[in-house]
């Protein structure tokens, strides 16, 4: 009786769609810049409801939520009685879960909706810009072994969570090289995927590294007066990371130490915006910490159908999902790792948008990126943002999300994104080609361009990311050796964080000029166009 009585009301509900269409397509044209909204259908039956930044979010909540009891309305005036009958199960068919304002400019609602010719209608409402599908998108993170199925989870659809966070975590510990680091076995696993690539080699761990005394320095430089409290220590030994001594001299000698300011990017926190971090990782001696995960969502099974495989076998001996399957990671461990980091002292926060599978949905970065501003709203210290991930423009939602990152930027956070590793333009990928973004591109040891880095003017400099040796997932002191821009990305996340406490609250902008400054110039070969820079990232202020 009651799917009888259902197919009623949606046939009436037809009758009353379509007895409107030609006054909504109309509306619809009039209120969005005479264009009507295209909508695709999406999978999962979620959208994201995008609306002009000038129009009040709460207010248009309550619109949707107006529009929908007047279309109940419409339908019960041609069913009579009979909608209360099974009103409850009419609500069900839509619904509001989410909402967005990121800095104020970019501003969204979630939606679900059983019937698509709900949307048809709701695009009519004047504040609306775009009805975007919020299914899945593949990011294609890289993994060392083949994922077994063993555990499955859900992505969840995004809850502000009432919580606070603190930027500093206590006192920061002494700083000392080390040595000692895991050796590379020959067996390599590659991971190629459509648009974006890594390849891994799995290393042996050694917890028992030999820390040599740090060596304090001056800079070679005494004329710049505004940082002459720079002091340079050294991570020396035949063990210290490859990478990291290159960004640390003009020239190519592996022979000579990783030399980086002493200060080491203490009181900067980065948000690594990806799959997870293995925080009780050794190399982050306590300076990690889980922040926003989409797998936390308190809308537990909303009925978004992306499941993620739960990794690799390093992957299996983790309990706690937040770990993510090893990229975030990896990147976490080459932004502030004590052995493998840039800024041995910066704090990092994991901010979980995408499943081990490295499947996230718009929603995810959306819910992501807005807990982020939250926290900076609350922060007296710098911050900054790292997005080793990407999709190409033309996937389903990518405008949508670029204009959120956008957004953050806008609102003072500075981005640092991945190129990409296609092999194509730079600018055809998201975040990477936007204009407020900092979009870094790979090399190898050899000063030569990753053969598979993205390239073109949305490069904004270069950094190592062919054979990179950070931390991973599993053990407390794993470790995996990784390429591809997610790792030069970090790179530059990290000489960000040594930099920031030395500017006057810089804007994204500013910030981004000073790292295009300190850069070495005309270093690296094989640049297939000429419109990417041939700037190789550099970490010390001083000498620029």
């Amino acid at each position: 009786m009651k799917a009888t009585f259902l197919s009623i009301v949606f046939l009436v509900l037809a009758v009353v769609v379509s007895a409107t269409t030609h006054n909504q397509t109309t509306s619809s044209k009039h209120h969005n810049n005479s264009t009507a909204i295209a909508i695709t259908k999406a999978r999962s039956q979620n959208y994201i409801i995008q609306i002009r930044r000038e129009s009040k979010l709460e207010e248009f909540v309550h619109k949707v939520e107006d529009f929908f009891e007047n279309l109940l309305e419409e339908i019960a005036d041609s069913l009579g009685d009979l909608i209360s009958r099974d009103e409850d199960g009419m609500e069900k068919k839509f619904q509001v879960h989410d909402s967005y304002d990121i800095g104020g400019i970019f501003k969204a609602v979630g939606v679900k909706v059983a019937d698509d010719r709900y949307l048809d209608r709701m695009s009519g409402l004047p504040d609306v810009t775009s009805i975007i599908p919020d299914d899945e998108i593949q990011f294609d993170l890289p993994y060392a072994e083949k994922r077994k199925i063993d555990k499955r989870y859900y992505i969840r659809h995004v809850v502000l969570p009432n919580s606070s966070y603190q930027n500093n975590y206590g006192e920061n510990k002494t700083m000392s090289p080390v040595s000692g680091a895991a050796q590379q076995t020959h067996t390599s696993y590659s991971a190629n995927t459509s648009g974006w690539s890594s390849t891994i080699l799995p290393t042996s761990t050694d917890s028992s590294h030999k820390s040599k005394p740090t060596k304090v320095m001056a800079s070679n430089n005494d004329d710049d007066d505004d940082d002459d409290d720079i002091k340079y220590v050294e991570q020396s030994g035949s063990d210290t990371p490859w990478n990291l001594v290159r960004i640390s001299e003009r020239n190519k000698n592996y022979s000579l130490p990783y030399t980086y300011d002493q200060s080491a990017g203490k009181g900067v926190t980065v948000y690594v915006v990806d799959d997870g971090i293995n925080i009780k990782h050794k190399d982050f001696e306590g300076r990690a910490k889980y922040g926003w995960s989409t797998f936390k969502s308190k809308l537990a099974d909303r009925g978004n159908a992306t499941t993620s495989s739960y990794g690799s076998s390093s992957q299996e001996k983790s309990d706690n999902t937040e770990d993510g399957g090893g990229h975030g990671t990896h990147v976490a461990g080459i932004i502030a790792g004590k052995h493998y980091g840039v800024a041995k002292k910066a704090n990092l926060v994991s901010v979980q948008v995408l499943g081990t599978n490295g499947k996230g949905t718009i929603s995810s970065l959306l819910g992501g990126v807005q807990w982020i501003m939250q926290q900076a709203q609350n922060s007296t210290s710098p911050i900054l943002i790292n997005m080793s991930l990407g999709v190409p423009k033309t996937t389903s939602g990518a405008k949508a999300l670029n204009e959120a990152v956008e957004a953050a930027v806008e609102a003072g956070i500075p981005v640092i994104a991945a190129a990409g590793n296609s092999k194509c333009n730079a600018c055809d990928i998201v975040p990477a080609g936007s204009k407020q973004v900092y979009t870094v591109g790979s090399t190898t040891k050899e000063d030569a361009i990753d053969p598979n880095s993205c390239f073109g003017r949305c490069v904004n400099i270069l950094a190592p990311g062919v054979d990179i040796t950070s931390a991973y997932i599993g053990e407390p002191d794993s470790s995996k050796v990784m390429s591809g821009t997610s790792m030069s990305a970090p790179h530059v996340s990290g000489v960000a964080a040594m930099v920031l406490p030395y500017l006057d609250n810089p804007t994204p902008k500013e910030l981004y000029k000073v790292l295009g400054d300190m850069a070495t110039r005309n270093k690296i070969n094989g640049i297939p166009d000429k419109r990417t820079p041939n700037a190789l990232l550099y970490n010390k202020l001083k000498d620029h």
